[in-house]
């Protein structure tokens, strides 16, 4: 899970091309976890899933305020996946969840707050 970390070592500042690219890099490890029938529905919907984790986790982590707010609008920006996550890997719609809060919050920790285990809980018993 290390692919796309040379993106932002590389890059003297993070914008939205870096931003994409590794986000994208980061969500393909959990497209590779599709298969089945709709492996490629299932697999789009998962990479959405892994970008969004991707993101939130790199913004929550950095220091400049500009570069996390580009993080940010990248995790939030509108994916091609949709439909639910397979309840198999409900693990990744927890991760999903989380990153997805951390988010809307500015790009705060997963887990901060007394309402992340709750948001927690409620995507493995409803988003999958």
């Amino acid at each position: 899970m290390v692919d796309a970390w040379e993106v932002l070592v590389i890059a003297e500042k993070i914008g939205p091309e870096e931003a994409a690219a590794f986000g994208a890099g980061r969500g393909a490890f959990f497209a590779g976890l599709a298969d089945g029938e709709a492996s490629g529905l299932v697999a789009a919907r998962l990479g959405l899933a892994g970008r969004r984790w991707a993101l939130a986790d790199a913004a929550a982590g950095v220091s400049d305020t500009a570069e996390r707010a580009v993080l940010v609008a990248a995790g939030l920006a509108p994916g091609e996946g949709v439909g639910r996550i397979p309840r198999a890997l409900r693990g990744l719609a927890v991760l999903e969840a989380l990153a997805l809060r951390a988010l809307r919050g500015g790009g705060h920790p997963l887990m901060l707050g007394r309402g992340a285990p709750l948001a927690a809980l409620g995507a493995a018993i409803f988003r999958a």
